[in-house]
């Protein structure tokens, strides 16, 4: 099953951009605090990038702004880019 499910504050205002194919798509970064502290005390912060496409993206941009709290549900895809020397992969 690949289910994902994320709570965090939005970093930016979320902003939607409409592509050539007509899909919209708003890209966005959320921080998300962890249950413990590290050796000093100091809470974690993980910077977790997320795409959200079309109506999501709409619904984002009008409801939410920096700061907010959202949380997402949805499942993780891996892309892979090729360049003429190297080939990446990543999560988003």
């Amino acid at each position: 099953m690949n289910k994902f499910c994320v709570m965090g504050y939005l970093t930016k205002d979320p902003v939607v951009k409409e592509l050539e194919s007509g899909n919209k798509v708003a890209n966005i970064t959320i921080a998300v605090e962890r249950d413990y502290k590290d050796k000093d005390g100091n809470k974690i912060v993980d910077f977790l990038n997320f795409a959200l496409w079309n109506k999501d993206a709409e619904r984002l941009e009008k409801l939410s702004k920096k700061g907010a709290l959202i949380q997402l549900e949805g499942y993780n895809t891996t892309k892979e880019i090729e360049t003429k020397t190297v080939k990446f992969k990543y999560h988003n």
